[in-house]
């Protein structure tokens, strides 16, 4: 009679278990590389905003809302349940200012504070600051640090070998600045490196391999350890405005994905050989002064806005071509449903779970029966 109770009672946990290995086996066929997929959107629609990844959550900060007002809010993402918290906002609202990431702390620094109108023709002109406040998501807490030398705006802010690189943009009056400046974590301080060859505000850039590259109409390239500027090939169709983010190698090839403009266009490239591919797939909802965040190689397109559309709170999230199937540079013509995971050797490894905790079980419950 025993002997029956521990069969029905192993035969009752196999089959338990059959449903779990079926959704391991399969819930990862649902991922497909060069696709998007619509996610919960922020809570205050925001353009011009930064975007940061700490450990796993996606912070999205600061840019002006809907009435054009310029804001300190400051919400993070959390993929794993999609859905969006308020957090302690940033000291001083503004737009279009450098955001990077360097031991888990996130450092805002310059952007646009106020617009005055011009005395010359009446066009609004941004008023730019150097101000670099620090946060930190373990404590919800923010902190100023010693601020940028050149006051500058639609700039970007790259980290590499644990110095923060401001480059280029605007200064007072919307005069351009080539100005590259370094600041220094460790010791709060600044230094100047080389300036950029051809001066760029709201561009896009990335960092591969310890290098910056800044693309608009052209690709530039920063190597910090030479301090010395190249060029790559420019992208087939020039943006301004957009937004980009590179991949690491490790769940995607190592490609940048050059977002935006009025067309949504994704343009792909792969610093290994300086190539664009045939463009990805074009983001669902077409727009400028967007952001992205990068988390295990999957792209995080949030917020933005056209003339058209006004300013939206929206959140896009891109699976990059070659998702699954790392290398240095994928096939410049990706397959729009290849699935990036294989789904035999999940199930099979499924399967041997299931095998040997039950054969497990039956030991336990024989030696008990007697």
């Amino acid at each position: 009679m025993r002997k029956c109770l521990a069969l029905t009672l192993v035969l009752v946990f196999l089959i338990a278990l059959c449903p779990v290995v079926t959704e391991l086996a399969f819930s990862s066929a649902e991922i497909v590389e060069n696709s998007w997929v619509s996610k919960a959107p922020m809570q205050e629609a925001r353009s011009g905003l930064g975007v940061a990844v700490v450990n796993g959550k996606i912070y999205a900060i600061g840019g002006r809302n809907a009435s054009f007002d310029l804001v300190s809010k400051n919400e993070v993402y959390a993929p794993s349940n999609d859905n969006w918290t308020t957090l302690a906002p940033m000291p001083t609202p503004r737009l279009r200012f450098g955001i990077a990431i360097y031991q888990n702390k996130i450092y805002a620094i310059g952007g646009i504070v106020d617009y005055v109108a011009s005395a010359a023709d009446g066009f609004a002109v941004g008023v730019v600051t150097g101000v670099n406040e620090v946060y930190d998501p373990a404590t919800n807490t923010w902190e100023t640090k010693t601020p940028m030398p050149t006051k500058r705006g639609g700039l970007q802010a790259n980290v590499v070998d644990g110095k923060i690189y401001c480059i280029s943009g605007f200064s007072q009056g919307s005069r351009f600045s080539n100005v590259t400046e370094a600041y220094d974590p460790t010791n709060d301080s600044w230094s100047t490196a080389a300036a950029i060859p051809n001066f760029q505000e709201e561009y896009c850039s990335a960092v591969v391999d310890n290098k910056i590259y800044i693309i608009s109409d052209k690709v530039q390239i920063f190597n910090p350890e030479n301090n010395d500027w190249s060029t790559g090939v420019p992208p087939p169709t020039g943006v301004y405005q957009g937004a980009a983010g590179a991949t690491t190698g490790i769940m995607a090839p190592k490609q940048i994905c050059f977002l935006g403009g009025v067309q949504g266009l994704n343009q792909i490239y792969y610093p290994s050989n300086d190539s664009w591919a045939t463009a990805g797939a074009s983001m669902p909802t077409p727009r400028n002064h967007l952001a992205v965040g990068v988390l295990n190689d999957t792209l995080y397109a949030i917020g933005g806005g056209t003339a058209d559309s006004g300013i939206l709170a929206i959140n896009e999230q891109y699976t990059p071509i070659g998702y699954g199937t790392p290398s240095s540079t994928p096939s410049p013509n990706p397959s729009p449903n290849l699935g990036s995971f294989p789904i035999v050797p999940v199930a099979v490894s499924g399967i041997s779970a299931v095998v040997v905790v039950g054969a497990v079980l039956v030991i336990y419950l024989k030696r008990h029966s007697r």
